[in-house]
């Protein structure tokens, strides 16, 4: 199985520059967590860092607000189980905040909800896999 979960908002030459800069390695696209333990309904780019932040974790996002580029603590989006559907080729997708409806390449199955809700096409439940952060991957995990 191949989880895709490839940055949307990032090119692969701005996740090596970041990577480098703070000595990271990207991990997967989320939400985060705010201040009340809500979701928020954005992307972020979460990273792994060997070394953690002195007021913080070992994982940082990168976002954007406005128009500007924001780096946070993004210890919250690494918490609890991912839900992801694996498409009929074998891929896995996710959703990855609130409202961010999401097609497999091969078009045969569909996911929605970020981790708020769940919504999908897709009635066999075999078909639903769960992931964990895991470092600095995102792996399938068994429940």
């Amino acid at each position: 199985m191949n989880i895709l979960n490839e940055c949307t908002f990032l090119t692969q030459e701005q996740i090596r520059d970041i990577e480098e800069k703070y000595a990271g390695r990207y991990v997967f696209e989320s939400c985060l967590k705010d201040k009340d333990g809500k979701w928020l309904n954005f992307p972020a780019a979460i990273f792994y860092t060997d070394k953690a932040h002195p007021e913080g974790s070992n994982y940082f996002a990168m976002f954007m607000l406005h128009g500007h580029p924001m780096i946070a603590d993004g210890i919250s989006a690494t918490e609890g189980h991912i839900v992801g559907v694996k498409a009929f080729n074998g891929d896995v997708i996710y959703s990855r905040y609130r409202h961010d409806y999401r097609v497999s390449p091969d078009k045969t199955v569909f996911i929605d909800g970020g981790r708020d809700y769940l919504r999908s096409g897709m009635y066999e439940t075999d078909r639903f896999v769960n992931m964990k952060v895991n470092k600095d991957r995102l792996e399938i995990v068994k429940l």
